[in-house]
């Protein structure tokens, strides 16, 4: 399978940084034999830019890692993906575990991750 892990550094971070948690699931994915890619935004994107981007990939599956200020962000790409690729959307993170029901009631999101992945 082929995933597509998206991370919204808006609101986070003031420079680059390398993220831990990310990093482990990349990890781990192509360890169980997936092939991944990972796309990084440090600002808000335009739907036609960010919908060419993930297409561009041409996943099977599309992972957002979200902290709580970056959601707003994960549920607009989200609903792009849903309404222009219509892909199955995977969310995790800080947020999806502190607040998993919460998260799940935006229907885009086929699949939760609560704690480490």
């Amino acid at each position: 399978m082929k995933i597509l892990i998206i991370y919204s550094n808006h609101e986070t971070y003031l420079s680059p940084h390398y993220h831990h948690g990310i990093a482990y699931v990349i990890a781990s994915l192509k360890r169980a034999g997936h092939r991944t890619d990972l796309l990084v935004y440090d600002c808000p994107v335009q739907r036609e830019t960010f919908i060419s981007d993930v297409k561009s990939y041409a996943p099977d599956l599309v992972g957002f890692s979200v902290a709580t200020n970056q959601y707003k962000y994960a549920r607009r790409y989200s609903e792009w993906i849903k309404t222009d690729a219509g892909l199955p959307l995977m969310v995790g993170g800080v947020h999806a575990t502190l607040a998993p029901h919460r998260v799940m009631e935006h229907p885009a999101w086929d699949y939760l991750i609560v704690g480490e992945a």
